[in-house]
């Protein structure tokens, strides 16, 4: 018979105060289980550090551990499997570790932490049959993910994901003694930082529970077919020579595991070369920031007109630090629409691993948001404010005349500056500040906005861009990915033609009543009716048909949420593994697309720009303009290259208006040039 600890097992746990789904749920269970087959997306051997409760059990009773994952493995586990899978010492392994596995087993509890002791637990369970381990990848994808360092014990970061293509399940079951049997299903992977510290969640089916019996039988009969090979969508590989083999390819590819010692995604610091500096391999690739860091320093005024993802946050810290050394600035505010974008500033200060970083933070306090700005203007000697566009007007305007002139303010995507309020209320102190800095990869508002294009301009000084890096160029140096582009075709039905007539009408109407209508705002509308046409979702189901692939690592840009629940209706046809994230949507959405845990992320304009995904495979715009300016900041969440050997090649879908009796299309001039960019490839001599 189970224990009553089983018995009294919850119907749900999560990693919170108190609790840990490692600790709570999964070691009671390894205590008294017979068997435990588990699917999971990321297995580490630092998932060992949950099971050494159970470790006696594991090593004196007959239980069996049976794990199906991605080969997305750490390198620890990745040399015990190499090890125990080699013939020649493989004998003389399992003698040693029999006759020392109680001083094994003794050493662990008192340190969970051992990794050579975790090793030697688990090549202990490998080679006495206790534990096996598979591999699984989907059919529909040929990419193999890459691996993680053994030093870096912990979940694995999607951020440095190769290729989204993975299995990525994640559920298990426990079978007792009687045929009592536990299942579950949730967030957590095997890892140790997904058992203990992550924020995850795990739904817990009891055979015992009259409830829970069904969506218990549906996770064991799923996970059952996928490790007997019968889920015909995902390939099997047991841990043979040709296995290993794959996973040491991709190991040798990322680097020297064995003399790492920091995280593989650490940004190296690029400084503007000096006469007795030679120039490194990634400072010539990224030469482009010291350019333009050169560029502004003499100019102090203007916008670096940078592709998106070729580094305008690691220019500006260039900039502030360059500044403070020559002794011209004390003060830096940085200012951007949004929360994310302001958080992932935030995130950039205060990275460990970036030096440029570190040095701005001996020399500088940061504040951040409008509660922190009575801080920062109490005496802002010292001190960077991260604050919203909408609140940096009363930051500068705060701001003495003899600070003003030591001040830097940067204004990332400076085409959100673009508005009359905003105008207004930074025009009587910006002009006051010594040096300002624009970003972005569109600062021109597009052809019915010149006036507020203009206006941005006349805060830097009336200049056009200081500085120019394309996309192009970036896709040519390697600093962008290639991409596919597909425009599927559409035609206008009669409910958007008389959308069109009534904006017609209303033209006729208001010019009658002496209150004409602006041309920007009559383009606006006519372009809705074709960002909100029902026959883009027709031939987007119809492509899905024969491309249900392209729903792995995905972002959908819709113009409103209401089209977005019918974008919905059909992702539903296809996957389960979908979220919306519009502005009042959970954070954690994006949190959990970003490490890969969701496949599709449907979004209005949270995410067109500023945030960082390197590994989003495939971008859809059902909302396109005629300008590039918006795709260009969509276009730019997907070309980001992941911090691998392998580089990724994005897909891009968009849909192309196929115009009646011979006039020009209003998606003709977007992806025109967006066939033409996709043209653009490597070039090692870029």
């Amino acid at each position: 018979m189970v224990s009553q600890t089983i018995l009294e097992l919850k119907d749900r746990y999560s990693n919170q105060s108190g609790e840990k789904i490692g600790r709570d749920f999964i070691q009671p269970c390894l205590k008294e289980c017979k068997k435990y087959r588990r699917g999971t997306g990321f297995f580490t051997s630092g998932a060992f550090k949950s099971y050494i409760g159970a470790i006696q059990h594991l090593i004196n009773d007959d239980i069996k551990i049976e794990i199906l994952c991605s080969p997305k493995i750490n390198f620890q586990l990745y040399e015990t499997l190499k090890n125990c899978h080699d013939e020649k010492d493989r004998d003389e392994l399992i003698q040693k570790l029999v006759n020392n596995i109680s001083k094994i087993a003794a050493g662990l509890e008192e340190n969970p932490d051992n990794s050579d002791g975790i090793s030697q637990l688990i090549a202990y369970l490998i080679t006495t049959n206790k534990l096996e381990i598979k591999f699984a990848r989907p059919l529909n994808f040929n990419a193999v993910p890459f691996f993680m360092d053994s030093e870096i014990d912990d979940e694995p970061d999607m951020n440095d994901v190769n290729d989204r293509a993975m299995y990525h399940i994640k559920y298990g079951y426990f079978q007792f003694d009687n045929d009592i049997t536990v299942a579950f299903e949730g967030s957590v992977n095997e890892s140790d930082t997904a058992l203990s510290l992550n924020s995850e969640k795990a739904a817990v089916y009891r055979s015992w529970i009259k409830e829970d019996v069904e969506r218990m039988n549906y996770v064991v009969v799923d996970l059952d077919n996928d490790w007997n090979g019968k889920n015909k969508d995902i390939k099997i590989y047991n841990i043979d020579t040709e296995t290993l083999k794959m996973i040491k390819n991709h190991v040798q590819k990322d680097s020297n595991f064995k003399t790492l010692k920091t995280p593989r995604h650490k940004i190296v610091p690029i400084d503007i070369p000096e006469e007795d500096h030679e120039i490194t391999a990634d400072e010539y690739k990224y030469r482009h920031q010291a350019q333009a860091v050169e560029v502004f320093l003499k100019e102090k005024i203007g916008i670096l007109e940078m592709a998106t993802g070729t580094g305008k946050t690691r220019t500006a810290l260039k900039i502030i630090t360059k500044l403070f050394e020559m002794g011209e600035i004390d003060t830096f505010i940085v200012t951007c629409y949004g929360k994310d974008l302001l958080d992932q500033w935030r995130k950039v200060f205060f990275d460990p691993n970036d030096s440029t970083a570190l040095k701005i933070l001996d020399n500088f306090s940061i504040y951040k948001g409008a509660v922190e700005r009575r801080n920062f203007s109490i005496d802002p000697r010292g001190a960077g404010l991260l604050t919203s566009i909408d609140d940096v007007a009363n930051a500068i305007a705060e701001l003495t005349e003899q600070q003003a002139k030591k001040t830097l303010i940067i204004y990332d995507e400076v085409h959100n500056l673009g508005t009359e309020r905003r105008i207004d209320l930074i025009s009587p102190y910006n002009s006051e500040i010594t040096y300002r800095l624009g970003l972005s990869a569109t600062p021109d508002k597009g052809e019915y906005n010149e006036k507020m294009t203009q206006a941005i301009k006349k805060q830097f000084g009336g200049k056009n861009s200081i500085f120019t890096f394309t996309t192009e160029q970036a896709i040519e140096r390697g600093i962008l990915c290639e991409f596919n582009y597909i425009a599927l075709d559409y035609v206008l039905d009669e409910d958007d033609k008389k959308a069109f007539q009534r904006v017609f009408a209303n033209e006729i109407a208001r010019k009658k009543e002496g209150n004409p209508m602006p041309q920007e705002e009559k383009a606006r509308r006519l372009a809705n009716v074709y960002k909100l046409t029902k026959n883009k979702l027709l031939v987007f189901d119809q492509f899905l048909r024969g491309h249900p692939e392209i729903l792995q690592s995905t972002i959908i840009f819709v113009q409103e949420e209401q089209y977005g629940s019918q974008v919905l209706k059909i992702l539903h046809e296809y996957t389960n593994s979908y979220k919306t994230y519009y502005g009042g949507d959970d954070e954690s959405f994006l949190k959990l697309f970003v490490r890969g845990e969701i496949d599709v992320l449907v979004t209005c304009n949270a995410i067109s720009q500023g945030i960082d995904i390197p590994n989003l495979q495939n971008i859809v715009i059902f909302s396109s303009g005629k300008d590039n300016g918006e795709t260009i900041q969509r276009l730019g969440r997907c070309l980001r290259n992941p911090p691998s050997a392998i580089k990724k090649t994005a897909t891009v879908i968009d849909f192309f208006h196929i115009s009646e009796e011979n006039k020009t299309s209003f998606d003709e001039r977007r992806v025109n040039w967006l066939k033409e960019l996709s043209l653009a490839k490597f070039d090692k001599n870029a």
